[in-house]
């Protein structure tokens, strides 16, 4: 986390988060310019399928307009669940019911990035 924080650096609409997932996130917050537990940006570096496809459902509904999403360890074999849970969520066949969302998401070797639209 410290090592995350010297790089994108912090402000008032930035906030970090380690440890249990969801349970310990405060969703009572209100950054500004966003409503209460809306996110614009969320970067996954959960390793395992369950983490992450629990990431996706949690963010992926919080997500404003424009908000990226970025699942690190993608396309990465012993993280092979990763790319699992993003394929299920968002790699779906156009004109499935399912999906209710419009999004761009742009697959690279150990990174993916879905953004919502």
């Amino acid at each position: 986390l410290i090592e995350c924080m010297k790089l994108v650096g912090s402000n008032e609409k930035t906030i970090y988060w380690s440890g249990t997932f969801p349970g310990e996130i405060d969703l009572s917050w209100t950054p500004n310019g966003f409503g209460p537990g809306q996110f614009c940006f969320v970067y996954c570096d959960m390793d395992t399928y369950q983490a992450t496809k629990d990431a996706i459902e949690f963010f992926w509904q919080r997500m404003v307009p424009g908000g990226i999403m970025i699942f690190d360890d993608f396309r990465w074999v012993p993280c092979a669940g990763d790319e699992k849970a993003v394929d299920e969520r968002f790699c779906k066949v156009v004109g499935d019911p399912a999906i209710d969302f419009k999004l761009r998401i742009v697959k690279d070797q150990y990174a993916c990035i879905v953004e919502k639209l």
